[in-house]
């Protein structure tokens, strides 16, 4: 069917029906815009509205289909080509429609596989903590505790910088499991009866090279750590958290002191 042929037959029965196209528009229930595009052939009416728009500009769907007044004689035949150009009409926007369903089906998969994939692997840092984060000296020994989740992944790195071994932490945790670790701290806070307390939690151990030590919390990637040199370790230390490192074990004793730890820029 050619649509632009339509469209200007559709102008010219409405003008000789003397109606603008917000007339023929309320007579069929749509809007002059829909008319117009009619008309500019840029889109046909739906097929619902063929009976009623032909009824009002007094012409058959034959008539509508071929954009002409259709003589006698040729009716039939002209009429078994529109029925066969209306059906691969049809068929063409039936196949457009699969063809929309199945990229939207398409679209909407790898939008579900991009929110599974950001929900289950995407990590964040967890900011520094003063009353989670502590740090012992015992027997030449170093122990960097996490208390209160069992969740986290914990990275650390340790750098040589003015004859001292720092050593570097930082913590993140994975997006889904967000919910489960506030449920493990606010049980682990609630429990203030001795041994029970922060029975979830983590523990580094690493046994003493060099007595001179610095023990630092990052909010950092650690691979920028990796790759500083000197200058460039200063800098990221300077925005990092120090932790004072105490030299007996009895953390439950200075926690509830207040006196376990000491966060020093």
């Amino acid at each position: 069917m050619n649509q632009e042929k339509i469209g200007k037959f559709i102008s010219e029965r409405r003008k000789f029906k003397k109606m603008t196209q917000a007339d023929l528009g309320e007579k069929l229930g749509v809007s002059d815009k829909s008319v117009s595009k009619w008309e500019t052939g840029k889109c046909m009416p739906d097929l619902s509205l063929f009976p009623e728009l032909c009824k009002v500009l007094d012409i058959t769907i034959n008539d509508l289909m071929s954009g002409e007044k259709v003589d006698n004689e040729k009716y039939i035949n002209t009429l078994e080509v529109n029925i066969v150009k209306l059906a691969d009409s049809l068929k063409k926007k039936r196949k457009n429609k699969i063809k929309l369903c199945i990229i939207t089906a398409i679209v909407l998969l790898f939008a579900l596989w991009g929110y599974i994939a950001y929900y289950n692997l995407s990590e964040e840092t967890i900011s520094f903590d003063v009353g989670m984060m502590t740090c012992n000296v015992y027997n030449n020994e170093l122990t960097f505790s996490i208390n209160g989740t069992s969740i986290l992944n914990e990275h650390y790195i340790i750098k040589g910088l003015d004859g001292k071994d720092i050593y570097i932490f930082n913590c993140t945790l994975l997006k889904k499991h967000k919910d489960f670790y506030a449920w493990e701290l606010k049980k682990g806070i609630n429990r203030l009866d001795g041994d029970n307390y922060w029975r979830q939690g983590t523990h580094h151990n690493f046994n003493l090279k060099n007595d001179n030590i610095d023990v630092y919390y990052t909010e950092y990637s650690i691979s920028k750590f990796e790759k500083a040199n000197d200058a460039e370790l200063r800098e990221l230390l300077s925005k990092s958290h120090k932790i004072k490192c105490f030299s007996d074990d009895n953390y439950i004793e200075k926690m509830l002191s207040g006196k376990l730890m000491n966060l020093n820029k």
